[in-house]
């Protein structure tokens, strides 16, 4: 080993050996009692209220500074310092790390399972705010599995009502509506006197609503909706009838709906929808942004319809009610009404055909949206910078106030520290400064890289996300069955209507990557496309396959089975889309017709044979009835003839009338 190398190794061992010297020192304080602790927290909440919070923390710091605290007391003060962070400086990302300090101390001294649900609780909602939703989804779930296990049920819906909030945040559209209709059924069990869960419970129905038009539903999604409408009535005929925060949520279900109603095709409605939303919301003189926001996606469907002049009228009244309150507003609010304002006037000047303002308010639409990314993108990058500039002092911080022993005896350790290890640093440094140089350039080149890596893989994740959404919509909005086998016939995708129908023959649902169970039945059909399936892949066509199976009611029906092949870029086969549809009803149809043609058929042939032959004779012996020159004795014969002819004619009619009512 070079000497250079056994003096650093040398240092190392005798820095380690000083530690441990260091900490056999005995602690000379013995902990303050729990009521010092809980006056000085008190006194802290009170200086926050009426000084400030800067000035709050101030004093924690010097009124605990040499006291040795003990487990629990540690927890309160980590949650005092939450309290100031989260509800007083708004700085969730200090909170978070007060909260990570909470939950560890917590663990570390076994605390009450209510302490530790606290602390969960508390991280939970910070990160939320701080729109960290996934994590946030995560200790919202760690929540509510303390209070599921403390079995107190009611406890358990705000949490899952957050989970959905997290979800949707998330883009997770499916899950977070079915999150929220689990929410919705937990909320029975808390007591109907409860006016949050009331509120909630209509939130809650309006959140489904809006979750299935992130991804197309329209009409589960209206739905919805009207059932949140219908529950808001109910209870405020009953309780609520003055409450303004009723008012206004009906306002704001009212305008999801307009919007819902729009992407349907049902213009009417959706106009009386946002009017409705815009009179409740100034009745109830609240929530003016919302309002403005409907004004304007009004004023959009009117430019729709070719009301212009309607338009025109609520883009101006929208404007008013902007002047008034703008200056009450965030900066952000009011950049993201200007966006939309921007875009509903380009609109209109281009119908109306003044092209020169048309192209004024594009230019200021297309500005305010890149503004309006920036900002986005200014405020993710400043909470990034900003978690990591504080994320190591706050941690030192807290983990000397964690331990007093440490704390207090810091000065000698880093003098200590740097006498011994003065040789090993002075090599170290020298290597690093080497090595550094070689470095730098690769560095900056792989950040560059990176960064240009993470943008694209945003952009590809966004569009992979859009692309899944339309993909559902489009195949969950039929109710043929829909599904794909690879070369093993095991499942590659398949449907909603697939997938109940499975359950109902077999008694469990389908598997992706497992065999196609739908295979194993008996049934001439069933054999058909197996054998299907190996034309597929042999020949590379399509086929069409048609026979008798059971449809979802369990009746025997007409089942058509179309297959086609899937193939990779190279052109080969490598597994079978299939489309199953219920033919039943179309070959009624078509054998009712046939059937209609033959008695039509028949009709035609005893209307051209049968009674021509009476006609004729008929209209031959009126002919000799007629002429005079015929004697009376044989005219009277000829009557007789006529008779049966007659008769003959009537038997043959009603014959047809058989054949018809038969027909039919």
């Amino acid at each position: 080993m070079p000497t250079s190398y056994k003096q650093v190794y040398s240092g190392l061992i005798a820095f380690a050996l000083l530690m441990q010297l260091v900490g056999c020192v005995p602690n000379q304080r013995a902990p303050e009692s729990t009521d010092f602790v809980d006056s000085i927290l008190q006194n802290a909440g009170f200086i926050a209220d009426s000084s400030g919070a800067n000035r709050a923390l101030i004093y924690l710091d010097s009124s605990l500074n040499g006291v040795a605290l003990n487990g629990i007391d540690r927890v309160n003060v980590f949650e005092s310092k939450y309290n100031v962070y989260q509800d007083f400086l708004h700085d969730h990302t200090k909170a978070i790390l007060y909260a990570d300090s909470m939950i560890a101390t917590a663990i570390e001294v076994k605390a009450d399972s209510t302490i530790l649900f606290r602390a969960y609780l508390e991280k939970a909602n910070s990160l939320y705010d701080a729109e960290a939703f996934k994590e946030a989804f995560q200790y919202f779930e760690k929540t509510r599995g303390l209070v599921v296990a403390r079995k107190t049920t009611c406890d358990e819906f705000p949490f899952i009502f957050r989970i959905a909030m997290s979800l949707y945040r998330e883009e997770m559209f499916l899950r977070a509506a079915n999150m929220f209709s689990r929410a919705y059924a937990v909320s029975g069990n808390c007591s109907d006197e409860n006016p949050t869960k009331h509120f909630r419970q209509q939130e809650v129905l309006s959140n489904i609503g809006l979750s299935y038009g992130k991804v197309g539903m329209q009409d589960s999604a209206i739905f919805y909706f009207d059932s949140a409408l219908r529950f808001i009535s109910r209870l405020t005929q009953k309780y609520y009838n003055d409450d303004v925060k009723w008012k206004e949520a009906a306002s704001v279900v009212y305008g999801n709906m307009g919007t819902a109603y729009r992407q349907t095709g049902q213009y009417d409605s959706a106009k009386l929808c946002f009017e409705k939303s815009i009179a409740i919301s100034e009745d109830a003189d609240r929530n003016e942004l919302d309002r403005q926001f409907n004004m304007l996606k009004l004023a959009d469907l009117c430019l729709y319809l070719r009301e212009y002049d309607s338009a025109f009228a609520l883009i101006k009244q929208s404007e008013q009610l902007h002047e008034v309150h703008k200056a009450d507003r965030k900066a952000s609010d009011n950049l993201e009404y200007e966006y939309r304002r921007s875009q509903v006037l380009h609109r209109y000047y281009s119908m109306v055909g003044d092209n020169v303002k048309s192209l004024n308010y594009l230019t200021l639409y297309d500005s305010l949206k890149n503004k309006r990314s920036l900002q986005v993108s200014k405020i993710q990058k400043n909470d990034l910078l900003e978690g990591i500039n504080n994320f190591s002092r706050e941690k030192d911080l807290l983990s000397l106030q964690k331990d007093l022993k440490i704390r207090k005896q810091q000065n000698v350790i880093l003098f200590l520290t740097f006498v011994l290890s003065l040789g090993g640093l002075v090599l170290i440094i020298y290597l690093l400064k080497q090595h550094k140089k070689k470095y730098q350039k690769l560095e900056l080149k792989n950040q560059k890289i990176t960064k240009e890596s993470a943008e694209k893989e945003q952009i590809l994740k966004r569009k992979m996300r859009q692309d899944e959404l339309n993909f559902i919509a489009l195949i969950e909005n039929t109710d043929d069955f829909l599904w794909s086998v690879d070369a093993g016939y095991r499942l590659l995708a398949f449907n909603n209507a697939y997938r109940e129908y499975n359950y109902q023959l077999f008694g469990t649902y389908p598997e992706i990557g497992k065999r196609e169970i739908a295979n194993d039945r008996e049934g001439t059909l069933y054999k058909l496309v197996w054998e299907g399936y190996r034309f597929v892949f042999k020949e590379g066509k399509s086929c069409e396959l048609t026979g008798k199976d059971f449809d979802v009611s369990g009746q025997e029906a007409d089942i058509e089975i179309r297959l086609k092949p899937i193939t990779n870029q190279t052109g080969d086969v490598v597994g079978v889309s299939c489309f199953r549809r219920d033919v039943t009803e179309s070959k009624k149809l078509i054998r009712g017709l046939e059937l209609s043609n033959e008695h039509l058929t028949s009709i035609a042939w005893v209307q051209s044979h049968k009674l021509r032959g009476p006609l004729s004779t008929m209209l031959g012996i009126c002919n000799l009835i007629l002429d005079d020159s015929v004697p009376a004795e044989q005219k009277d014969e000829l009557l007789v003839n006529l008779k049966e002819k007659a008769e003959e004619m009537d038997q043959i009619i009603h014959e047809l009338v058989g054949m018809t009512e038969k027909g039919r």
